[in-house]
């Protein structure tokens, strides 16, 4: 193990997020692939040909905890999510890592999913309130307030 770990450097122990991204040509294509179950990455890790070889499924959870954080690609686990008309994944926002510090223990290699930045979800906008904020505007009847011991009194 020494001979292929250390010397002639043929096993891994960490996997670079953008090798994910590039050997699974996540973005490219056409129509492009934007996303991929977790399971398929660790299988492809272990099965392709010409991909690196790694010591242990452990390195590719590092990998994808890391590639969350820099925002090569979003996370959530539970089931594959729904490719929406508006080319987002139909997921609730509440689910999905993206741009997020996550433990490699909350990367689930059974049921979690990888997509990429323009799939992720958007967070709803908040409807526009109306008649929010103050209903008397100080010096709108003329005169101006004047602060004395850090009160507003309408002089």
């Amino acid at each position: 193990m020494e001979l292929v770990v250390d010397v002639q450097r043929r096993v891994f122990s960490m996997v670079n997020p953008s090798k994910i991204v590039e050997l699974f040509k996540l973005g490219e294509g056409n129509p492009p692939t934007l996303g991929i179950k977790a399971a398929d990455v660790v299988h492809g890790f272990f099965s392709f040909l010409g991909f690196p070889r790694l010591g242990e499924s452990a390195a590719i959870k590092k990998g994808i905890a890391r590639g969350i954080q820099d925002g090569l690609f979003g996370y959530c686990s539970g089931a594959t999510p729904a490719f929406g008309n508006n080319g987002k994944y139909q997921v609730p926002l509440a689910r999905v890592r993206f741009n997020a510090v996550v433990g490699e223990d909350e990367i689930d290699m059974d049921s979690g999913s990888l997509m990429m930045p323009k799939a992720v979800p958007l967070p709803t906008p908040l409807p526009a309130t109306v008649g929010v904020g103050p209903t008397h505007v100080p010096g709108e009847s003329g005169t101006e307030p004047t602060l004395i011991a850090d009160q507003f009194i309408a002089g």
